[in-house]
């Protein structure tokens, strides 16, 4: 799973600047990721000024808000997975330090012949875009590289955003900057400091995989980018709430608290529905419901038509236990049969991506638990199987769905690199001349898509009106709350670019989400997670 790369064998001179040598966990996990890889190096520490040029001004009443927010927010718990967590950094003799205390700072650091420098400090420092080969990373916290609002993750509750987001700003003489890459992550509406630990955790995926793309592309995968160019500017508005902003914000986590109680008061259950037609169905409301016993969930369908006969295949999960693969029928008078287990390991299975190739059966289902990305066979359809081939091994995978196009096999899965993540943050790829090979090949720009609102599979990729379809999870509001439809309209091994072209929402207050969808002949099929009182 490796690329060739622009810098050959050239390891990467990187200058970090931080405001001290203790500093927040996930500025620590980036500088410590960062020496471990294979392609750079850090070789300068900037020590920033720690100067600002924006205060807050606040009333006494505002502080007296903003002191009960901070008292809730301090009872946040958070462990080792805390991002802010102070960490003093262990510095090598042979690491060079420089101080941003004088104008002839920016000389001493051009004098160290850096490749790139990356600004983890809160300060604005553009003017050191000319002190390194190829200029400085910066990133930025919000959907405006202009404006930032404090405390991060408040005003996204404040204003009702299922998403917060960080932007990877690219500064490179003379005075240009470019949005090299976003990322988004699920706003928690209980606790802003909880989504300041989530989007500090997702900068660091977010530095780190450009850093690797920079190595393996160049610099001119950046440069070309110019439909994100923004204004070369050291001037930004800073957004700090007052005495209303804290009042409303702690009543809306108030109430929202009381609705995630009474909630979880319910049983929250994956079912199955299915509609007959000539093409997909997406009228839900007209679907018909496959329930499961009380004791488990039924989510995670494919299907194979025989013999006109539909197979359902789909994830069974006793509540308790672990996933395990199991198939029912239905014909075309609507006669369901009952369901039965075909496949179970020792760990989860769940996702059985299903399809046919050179006159066999085979599937694909999660084992995320097991590290790898597995290759079933079927021997005697539709119950008897057999592990064929790990396709790829040692990765923490979701949902992996396989597509044949222009001659190759591509592998569309979800990958945790960060231990601090989940695993269906981020969408990679891989692809292959043979689905059978054992060396399918890392898409260099992985991953290709960071985005909690479309990056996870949601069921089969399909071809319509000439166009690539990729159903993918919206998991903004709440884990496979809702399903996205992209458009696939570069799938090369150098470049990947999707657009979202529609969304499939839940449509009862019973449905509280819905993660796949899939169509077969003439039936369509989806899961929903359906809620009731116990």
């Amino acid at each position: 799973m490796t690329n060739m790369n622009h810098f050959e064998n050239t390891i990467l001179k990187i200058g970090i600047i931080v405001k001290d040598i203790e500093i927040p966990h996930w500025q620590y996990y980036i500088i410590e990721e960062i020496n471990k890889s294979h392609f750079a190096t850090i070789s300068n520490l900037i020590i920033s000024s720690g100067t600002n040029d924006f205060s807050p001004k606040f009333t006494f009443i505002d502080n007296i808000f903003k002191n009960i927010f901070e008292k809730i927010e301090s009872n946040r718990q958070l462990g080792e997975d805390d991002s802010q967590k102070i960490k003093k950094l262990e510095i090598d003799p042979s690491l060079k330090i420089t101080n941003i205390n004088s104008a002839s700072s920016t000389s001493k650091i051009k004098d160290e012949n850096l490749d790139l420098i990356i600004n983890l400090s809160s300060e604005k420092l553009s003017d050191l875009s000319n002190a390194s080969k190829y200029g400085l990373w910066s990133i930025h916290h919000g959907p405006n590289p202009y404006e930032l609002n404090q405390p991060l993750g408040f005003w996204e509750i404040l204003k009702c955003q299922n998403v917060t987001n960080s932007l990877l700003l690219f500064y490179y003489p003379p005075g240009r900057c470019q949005i090299i890459d976003k990322s988004y992550v699920r706003t928690n509406i209980l606790s802003p400091k909880r989504t300041q630990n989530l989007i500090y955790w997702k900068t660091c995926s977010l530095i780190l995989n450009n850093l690797k793309i920079f190595y393996i592309l160049g610099p001119s995968r950046f440069e070309q980018l110019s439909n994100h160019n923004v204004e070369f500017s050291n001037e930004i508005k800073i957004n700090f709430p007052h005495f209303k902003d804290y009042y409303e914000v702690i009543s809306i986590m108030k109430k929202r608290h009381s609705r995630a109680k009474s909630i979880s008061k319910n049983l929250e259950q994956w079912i199955l529905l299915y509609n007959f037609g000539n093409s997909l169905s997406t009228e839900f409301h007209k679907f018909k419901e496959i329930r499961p016993p009380e004791d488990r969930f039924w989510a995670d369908p494919f299907v194979l038509f025989r013999d006109n006969t539909y197979f359902v295949f789909f994830e069974e999960f006793i509540y308790g236990d672990k996933g395990n693969i199991s198939y029912l029928t239905i014909d075309e008078n609507e006669v369901i049969s009952e369901p039965k287990r075909i496949l179970e390991e020792s760990y989860h299975m769940s996702y059985p991506y299903i399809f046919e190739y050179d006159n066999s059966i085979f599937m694909i289902p999660e084992t995320h638990s097991n590290k790898t990305i597995d290759l079933y066979e079927c021997i005697e359809f539709p119950s008897k199987w057999k592990f064929k081939k790990n396709l790829i091994k040692d990765i923490d995978a979701v949902d992996s769905t396989p597509l044949f196009f222009d001659n190759k096999w591509w592998i569309f899965t979800s990958v945790k690199t960060n231990p601090y993540l989940e695993n269906w943050d981020d969408l990679f790829l891989f692809y292959s001349d043979d689905i059978l090979s054992d060396n399918f090949i890392s898409h260099p720009i992985n991953p290709v898509v960071s985005d909690i609102q479309k990056s996870r599979s949601a069921g089969k990729i399909f071809f319509s009106q000439n166009k690539i379809l990729r159903p993918s999870q919206n998991s903004s509001i709440s884990y496979g709350g809702s399903i996205s439809l992209n458009e696939i309209n570069v799938l090369t091994p150098d470049d990947f670019k999707e657009k979202k072209i529609k969304s499939f929402l839940p449509w009862s207050e019973k449905i509280v989400g819905i993660h796949t969808i899939n169509h077969t002949n003439k039936l369509s099929i989806i899961d929903a997670k359906y809620l009731k009182s116990c």
